[in-house]
């Protein structure tokens, strides 16, 4: 019997995929010169989806071994937080360096 995926898995997995289809999306809209308000905005909020339900993962699975396409999904859960995590840190470092340079 095939095992399930837990649903932590499933919501990191597609939380990461729009996080990373965002990025040419964000490409095209800059080309077309369309809002991209919506597609950063809804980034941020998959980038936080995406590193809360990859640590909840990594805690709920900790003696289940779930493999998605054979990669297992720890490692996936690790990487999405590392990558999604480096984003995030990014944003807060980007907007520290704005505050910062308007006090002068």
């Amino acid at each position: 019997m095939r095992q399930r995926l837990p649903l932590s898995a499933a919501v990191f997995l597609w939380a990461g995929l729009y996080a990373a289809v965002c990025i040419p999306a964000v490409f095209l809209f800059e080309a077309m010169r369309w809002p991209e308000w919506f597609i950063h905005s809804s980034q941020f909020v998959a980038c936080l989806i995406c590193v809360g339900t990859a640590a909840a993962h990594l805690f709920i699975a900790r003696h289940l071994r779930p493999r998605v396409f054979g990669v297992p999904t720890r490692g996936l859960a690790l990487a999405a937080m590392v990558l999604a995590g480096g984003y995030l840190l990014l944003i807060v470092i980007v907007l520290a360096t704005l505050d910062f340079s308007a006090m002068d």
